[in-house]
């Protein structure tokens, strides 16, 4: 998780220097949507519903 923060700060940063503050967002906003999906994937499958990815773990 550590190092996953690290090189999307690494990107950002790079993204800043440049001067490109679309990418920077659109960056932004597709990493929250890819980390809020895992979490709600992962909640999901802890809970035992069956998602389209997990659809084995359930344990009923």
């Amino acid at each position: 998780m550590k190092r996953d923060i690290s090189l999307l700060s690494l990107g950002l940063a790079s993204l800043l220097h440049r001067k490109e503050k679309y990418l920077f967002y659109l960056v932004i906003l597709g990493y929250m949507v890819f980390y809020l999906g895992k979490q709600c994937a992962e909640h999901d499958a802890r809970h035992g519903y069956n998602t389209q990815r997990m659809e084995t773990t359930s344990p009923n």
